[in-house]
């Protein structure tokens, strides 16, 4: 999954909340890199290269719950969105999310990815929100423990 174009006026960085089948919750953000937090091969992995990216390990889907693919400004600033996110699998399928209907804030949630019987099911949200936490919040990651507002623990 990446970013295909940044919104203009700012660039993006990309936050992914994840919960296991079991429970276990995680946030992969560009200072954690991984999630759940602790494992020795994580789920997912947030990074960059051309564009932000979150990576999902595909060969452990089954163990996955869901997912909540947020988009950050990366100076925390409110920025008018646009763009596309692009979810694409190594074989070539893809879906594009427009961003353009979020609004102007620094952090918007843009999809979420729920796992049945193996396969992934994806809706686009499209919600703004002030912070990360907030978002997170707003889709029942509550089990997270946050520093503060934008960056979680572990």
């Amino acid at each position: 999954m990446l970013f295909r174009s940044a919104p203009p006026g700012g660039g993006v960085e990309v936050a992914c909340a994840i919960t296991l089948a079991d429970g276990v919750t995680g946030l992969a953000d560009p200072r954690t890199r991984g999630a759940p937090p602790g494992e020795r091969y994580p789920h997912v992995l947030v990074g960059r290269q051309q564009f932000a990216r979150v990576s999902l390990d595909l060969r452990t889907v089954r163990e996955v719950g869901r997912l909540l693919i947020v988009a950050v400004s990366s100076t925390r600033a409110p920025i008018p969105w646009g763009g596309t996110l692009l979810l694409a699998t190594h074989s070539g399928d893809r879906i594009e999310i427009p961003l353009d209907p979020v609004g102007t804030a620094p952090v918007a949630a843009v999809a979420s990815l729920h796992q049945v019987e193996g396969e992934l099911v994806v809706r686009a949200e499209l919600r703004a929100a002030a912070t990360v936490r907030e978002a997170c919040e707003a889709f029942g990651y509550e089990a997270l423990t946050w520093l503060d507002a934008w960056t979680p623990l572990g």
